[in-house]
């Protein structure tokens, strides 16, 4: 029997988007935009493809490179122009990043992934006559770098700066540069997300806030991984807050991971909290979660103001998560219809649950 020949094109629209989606967008773009096909035009301009942009690659020794000049060159002269008004996030190497955003107006760009920022990319674009200062002031709500490109951007060239939004997704970078460890007395408002590994939160986060001796408002949203005891109320007093006297706003969850066989002080919710209220923080919870070896403890000020949690197990305090739109939950023990009647009534405005019984 013979089979029918069928073309890319001779599928509904619904199975050419799933196929096309798991497709690079960069590569779909690249390859799609402006063919002599209407259709594949159409479906090519939507949001699916065009809300978020990468061109930077990443080798297999963790250094991150900008895609082909060619490629570059097509995006900039005849892609972005057509599709920028689409664009909330881009992901860039900092030597492409003028490149780029000078090829199109981006007015609904809110987003930018920023990789290799060096001396001369601050000096450059980071400054009040930088042709990308209304992008940064009046636009840009998330700016994502790496550790070390944050302290290359504090490094002196940015004295003026008195509010900053940062999310790293880990500090382990190569911290070979030496760059100005100088005060930072103009920062009024710092925000922190970033995920530490072992003891990264002390040598490398800490000695961060510390240059911020005039902060008012600060916002730590800080994962660690490995480490040998739990962040408290005495230890934020003694390694932060004494160090920022005009500080009268601090928006807070830490979440500490520590393998039971490691950890050197035991202390329970009761135990946490105490060291809280010992230095006066009375709206602030404590949230131990025992998983699998390893026990996670998380401290957040109160009312929960981030909108992703995870670890967090059948216990949990009743109080009022409807920041949360995605929630992971981790338990050993398995979770009863009771505990979702819970979590509808405690997160209501929940997007994304995520679920994981060790011994279901």
């Amino acid at each position: 029997m013979t089979q029918p020949n069928v073309s890319l094109l001779d599928l509904s629209d619904e199975i050419l988007l799933i196929i096309l989606k798991k497709l690079d967008n960069t590569d779909v773009l690249y390859s799609l935009l402006d063919v002599d096909n209407q259709r594949l035009n159409t479906l090519v301009h939507g949001k699916s493809f065009t809300n978020t942009i990468n061109f930077v690659l990443t080798t297999i020794t963790d250094d991150v490179l900008s895609i082909a000049d060619s490629i570059l060159d097509q995006f900039c002269i005849s892609i972005l122009p057509k599709i920028d008004y689409n664009i909330k996030s881009l992901v860039l190497e900092s030597e492409s990043m003028e490149r780029i955003l000078l090829s199109a107006d981006y007015p609904n760009l809110t987003e930018l992934t920023l990789y290799n920022v060096n001396d001369h990319i601050v000096s450059h674009h980071f400054t009040v006559e930088s042709p990308f200062r209304r992008i940064f002031q009046e636009q840009i709500a998330d700016l994502i770098l790496r550790f070390n490109d944050c302290i290359a951007l504090l490094d002196g060239h940015l004295k003026q700066l008195n509010t900053f939004i940062v999310n790293i997704n880990y500090t382990s970078d190569d911290l070979s540069n030496v760059y100005n460890m100088d005060d930072l007395p103009d920062m009024k408002c710092f925000s922190l997300t970033c995920c530490c590994e072992t003891n990264e939160y002390d040598t490398r986060v800490l000695p961060l806030l510390r240059r911020m001796i005039k902060l008012e408002e600060l916002t730590l949203d800080i994962t660690n991984d490995e480490r040998t005891s739990f962040i408290d109320g005495t230890q934020i007093n003694d390694e932060i807050l004494v160090h920022m006297p005009c500080l009268r706003k601090f928006i807070f969850h830490i979440r500490t991971k520590v393998e039971l066989r490691h950890l050197t002080h035991y202390a329970s919710n009761e135990d946490i909290q105490r060291t809280f209220s010992n230095i006066g923080y009375q709206q602030v919870c404590c949230v131990l979660n025992y998983i699998v070896g390893n026990v996670i403890c998380h401290i957040f000020s109160l009312p929960f103001a981030f909108d992703y949690l995870g670890y967090i197990g059948n216990i949990f305090p009743p109080i009022d998560f409807s920041r949360v739109k995605e929630l992971d939950v981790h338990d050993k023990i398995p979770f009863e219809h009771e505990y979702f009647i819970r979590i509808a009534r405690f997160f209501p405005l929940l997007k994304e649950l995520s679920v994981i019984n060790f011994e279901s």
